[in-house]
């Protein structure tokens, strides 16, 4: 779950510009998980984030990101996040692929 320490300016594309944000670094923990690896142990890199947006977001609330990671082989990981706001409807949903290299430690 997810809600903004402070209040959010009044800007139409803010809370979208935000949870996009939001979605693009806490997918790469969930693929991460899946391996069974950490941000410092792999090196990790970004090649899709794709991201819909089924209504407008109100920041000023918590919205629930549920994530999972349904694939993670030959070096590559998929992750993906329904988005939903309190009431319970769909917000937004994201896909992510990464690539996952070996650690320099």
């Amino acid at each position: 779950m997810v809600k903004p320490a402070g209040p959010v300016p009044d800007d139409a594309a803010l809370p979208s510009c935000l949870l996009t944000y939001l979605s693009g670094t806490t997918m790469v923990e969930t693929a991460l998980a899946m391996r069974r690896a950490t941000p410092v142990s792999t090196f990790n890199a970004l090649i899709d984030h794709a991201l819909w947006f089924q209504r407008p977001i109100d920041l000023s609330d918590w919205v629930l990101s549920d994530q999972f990671s349904p694939s993670g082989v030959a070096g590559r990981g998929l992750a993906t996040s329904t988005m939903y706001n309190r009431a319970g409807q769909l917000v937004a949903t994201a896909t992510q692929e990464l690539y996952f290299g070996r650690g320099t430690t």
